[in-house]
């Protein structure tokens, strides 16, 4: 008798001491679903405590220095808040020598000034933002008149990243003049990315004939990145190096015939992708780039890996947003209400396939990929969501469920404490073959939560919170939550009615209680 009455104590106990506080206010406001109509799509929400480690870093891309320093662009303070609301990790700092103001050293022979970088770098630093540096090509005086490298051994270029090493890793470097230029820096860019784009020339600081085709072939590039890399690892061994960055023209073969010469350790393979390119393509082309034509290069890309090592490093898709043109007309979708749905089947496709890393091209841009106004009028409606995106499925989450299929996303995931499941559904229905910019159809589902263990409740006083991302939300900041309360007895089971009001996300967190669960370790 002793011994049950003490097990019920203690179980009463963890109860107390689990259930997460809630103000008397919110219960208040929380409302009792309804039931399910008969017409809604039914989807199971399973709830459990185990599963596998959510890995998907979702980060973002600044290709401007001075975005990142209030010093040299007010705005940028308005920048650096809102980035450190989102507090991405692996931002990617894809900077080089093409915006107004260059973002890398040396821009001219000799002339070694790294205040912009810098200021870039310690900013994000004093935030604890982490971050891979992406050096888009070798400064404009290394090429000559044919936009072609005047060293096509790559030496030159080697010994420029290397002096980039030791500036930031190892406090100085001495440069070809036999002058030593000390920063003082150590261990400030643990992540490097070789080049951006080889497959294409638009990258290149200098004129190029045609742009738009292969600028290097893949076995050059791979023995240019040998050579860099070598030299780089020799100023600091410790460095994380990957590439290649191919633009989305890019393909197996190339990736294939890159790594056929590579003999320095890839700690990562990157590719980008842009699934429409003119800003009157329909939005099923969209939908449809990133559930269909996506997969099929990803899935090409990890068989090249799987063939080349025996354990594959991981695959970045390090840029991607809606729309890559930049001439003619600007497409605003990506920061309209079909930008969420976007966003939300880009992080489902990329859990699915098994990515480590889905990057959004760029945090500062202007309405037709930016998630901040690089006008100074703040944030995007996207920028709500990523950011929400980015709190409730964090590091060390554990996936459950993750279904992209034709207009509708799901994703399920238990948080690092096991305390609740967060729910993200994307809806992705066009309405007509031929629409752009439209607004898609609303949809019915029905949410089965389900006990998939026997010992999983709802706690007493914790509702389940809703965020919606539609045409009707604000834009100017995260949306007020919705509070639902679910039944708080017996084995954790609830159907939740949803409508989702054409295209849009909808994200949901609720709360659980699993006797005896304790937090994954990070």
């Amino acid at each position: 008798m002793v011994q049950r009455w003490l097990t019920w104590w203690l179980l009463a106990a963890a109860l107390v001491v689990t259930v997460p506080a809630v103000r008397p206010s919110a219960l208040a406001e929380a409302t009792q679903p309804a039931a399910c109509p008969t017409t809604a799509t039914p989807l199971t929400i399973p709830l459990r405590t185990d599963g596998d480690p959510l890995s998907l870093v979702l980060s973002t891309n600044f290709d401007d220095a001075t975005q990142l320093d209030p010093q040299a662009q007010p705005s940028a303070k308005e920048t650096l808040r809102l980035l450190q609301a989102w507090h991405p990790p692996l931002v990617r700092l894809h900077f080089g020598f093409r915006s107004r103001v260059p973002s890398l050293p040396e821009s001219v022979a000799g002339q070694w000034d790294f205040h912009t970088t810098d200021a870039a770098i310690a900013n994000l630093r004093a935030g604890g933002i982490t971050y891979v540096l992406n050096v888009r090509s070798a400064p404009p005086w290394m090429f000559n008149r044919w936009g072609r490298l005047r060293d096509p051994s790559g030496r030159e270029f080697a010994q420029y990243m290397a002096r980039l090493v030791g500036w930031y890793n190892k406090g100085g470097f001495t440069d070809e003049q036999g002058q030593f230029h000390a920063s003082g820096h150590q261990g400030w860019v643990q992540t490097w990315e070789i080049w951006n784009e080889p497959n294409s020339g638009y990258e290149i600081p200098a004129p190029v004939a045609d742009p738009g085709a292969t600028w290097m072939q893949a076995r050059d590039f791979g023995r240019l990145y040998d050579t860099v890399v070598r030299a780089m690892r020799a100023v600091d061994p410790s460095i994380r190096v990957g590439g290649p960055a191919m633009s989305p023209g890019g393909d197996a073969a190339y990736l294939r015939n890159f790594l056929a010469t590579v003999r320095q350790p890839i700690d990562f393979v990157s590719l980008h992708y842009y699934p429409i390119w003119r800003a009157d393509a329909p939005d099923g082309d969209i939908f449809a780039g990133i559930g269909t034509d996506l997969p099929a290069r990803i899935a090409a890309a990890q068989a090249v890996l799987a063939a080349r090592f025996a354990h594959p490093p991981p695959l970045w898709l390090d840029e991607v947003n809606l729309n890559e043109g930049t001439v003619g007309t600007l497409d605003a979708r990506a920061t309209a209400p079909i930008g969420y749905a976007f966003a939300a089947q880009t992080f489902a496709e990329s859990l699915v396939q098994h990515l480590a890393l889905t990057s959004e091209f760029q945090f500062v841009s202007n309405a037709q990929g930016g998630l901040v106004d690089s006008a100074g009028s703040g944030a995007f409606r996207a920028y709500w969501l990523y950011q929400l995106l980015g709190h409730t499925f964090p590091a060390g989450s554990r996936l459950l469920s993750a279904t992209v299929r034709a207009g509708l996303v799901l994703v399920v995931a238990l948080a690092p404490d096991r305390q609740s499941i967060s729910v993200l559904l994307g809806n992705t229905a066009v309405a007509r073959g031929d629409d752009v910019g439209g607004a898609g159809v609303p949809q019915a589902v029905c949410l089965n939560l389900r006990d998939m263990q026997g010992n999983i409740t709802f706690p007493l006083v914790a509702p389940a919170r809703l965020w919606r991302f539609d045409a009707q939300t604000r834009t100017d900041a995260l949306p007020t939550p919705t509070s639902l309360l679910l039944p708080a007895s017996g084995q954790a089971y609830a159907a939740l009615p949803l409508t989702l009001g054409g295209y849009g996300a909808t994200i949901l967190s609720i709360p659980i209680y699993a006797p005896f669960s304790q937090p994954f370790a990070v």
